[in-house]
């Protein structure tokens, strides 16, 4: 992908970045309207359960179509030129924004879990556990990325 805004270029790596701030954008709003608008039809004194909240993830299925769409744009693109895409990494940012919509429902419920249902002694525990949780998943995913750049980069040498 094109991750030059002019003669800046930006580092692929800064795309985290936008997590940060997107799970800010989506805080507020999550206790601005979510919470408020799960009080009304719950009618619990948080809005959702825990595991509700937990469960909301499903949004993140939102985030598939969105990638596709992107990758197939960018496939696309590869194939009729031959060269290197001329897409702008920024393409990247809606996928990043659900996905911080999701986090931050999945985080929320999460710590929720931590602080109202272990035991006082095992609440750090569980957090750290969380993290660590959170960290194998990133490998997993530079797993995936790096299995999906060999074959796919194979593929466009062959054809």
């Amino acid at each position: 992908m094109n991750c030059n805004i002019g003669s800046f270029k930006i580092p692929p790596a800064t795309l985290g970045v936008f997590d940060c701030i997107t799970v800010l954008v989506w805080v507020p709003l999550y206790d601005r309207f979510n919470v408020p608008l799960a009080k009304l039809t719950t009618r619990t004194d948080n809005g959702f359960t825990v595991l509700q909240g937990m469960g909301i993830v499903v949004t993140d299925r939102v985030d598939v179509p969105v990638v596709q769409v992107v990758e197939k744009a960018r496939l696309e693109a590869v194939l009729e030129t031959g060269t290197a895409v001329s897409l702008t990494v920024f393409w990247q940012v809606p996928q990043i924004f659900i996905l911080g919509g999701a986090e931050v429902f999945y985080c929320v419920g999460q710590l929720e879990f931590f602080y109202g249902q272990s035991p006082e002694s095992m609440r750090s525990l569980c957090c750290a556990l969380g993290l660590l949780a959170n960290a194998f998943g990133s490998y997993l995913s530079s797993l995936i990325l790096t299995v999906v750049t060999y074959f796919t980069s194979n593929v466009l040498e062959m054809s």
